[in-house]
C-alpha cells in the first residue's frame, strides 16, 4: 500500500511551509537579539558615562572626597614605584645568585685542582729520587743561608 500521490505532495508542501515559517522566525528572533545587543552596550555606556560623571560631581562638590581622590592617586604612583623598585631588586637578587653559583662552581674546580695538586706533591715527596736528593737539598739551603747565593 502506498500513500495516494496527492496526499504525499500536500504534507510535503505543509512541511515546506512550516519550515519556511520556522525559518522567518528564527530570522526575526536573530534581528530582535541583535537589536537588543545594540540597547545592551548603549546601556552599558550610558551606565559608564552616568557613573563617570557623578563621580566627577562628588569630587567637584565634596573636599573630603577631593583631598581622598588625591591621596589615592599619590598612593598608587608610590605603589607604582615601590613594585618597580622591587622588581629591579628581584632582578638584582637573580644576577647576584647567578654569580654565587658560579663562585661555587669555580671554588669546587680550585678545590679539586688544589687536591690533585697535593696528591701529586705527595706522591713526589715519598719518591726514592726525593729521598736520594735530600742531602743536596739541605746542602743548598746551607749555602743560601750563608753566601746570599745559589751554588
Amino acid at each position: 500500500m502506498t500513500p495516494a500521490p496527492e496526499s504525499s505532495d500536500l504534507a510535503t508542501a505543509e512541511l515546506r511551509q512550516q519550515l519556511i515559517l520556522a525559518q522567518v522566525q528564527l530570522m526575526e528572533l536573530e534581528d530582535l537579539r541583535d537589536d537588543l545587543r545594540t540597547q545592551l552596550a548603549s546601556e552599558r555606556v550610558l551606565r559608564l558615562q552616568s557613573q563617570q560623571h557623578a563621580d566627577q560631581s562628588l569630587l567637584a562638590n565634596d573636599p573630603l572626597l577631593r583631598e581622598l581622590h588625591a591621596q589615592n592617586v599619590t598612593q598608587l604612583s608610590a605603589l607604582a614605584a615601590a613594585k618597580a623598585q622591587a622588581d629591579a631588586l628581584a632582578a638584582n637578587l637573580e644576577k647576584i645568585r647567578q654569580l654565587a653559583d658560579r663562585t661555587r662552581q669555580a671554588h669546587e674546580d680550585l678545590t679539586a685542582r688544589h687536591r690533585a695538586l697535593q696528591e701529586r706533591f705527595t706522591s713526589l715527596r715519598a719518591s726514592r729520587s726525593w729521598r736520594f736528593t735530600a742531602p743536596l737539598r739541605s746542602v743548598e739551603r746551607l749555602c743560601r743561608r750563608w753566601g746570599g747565593h745559589r751554588p
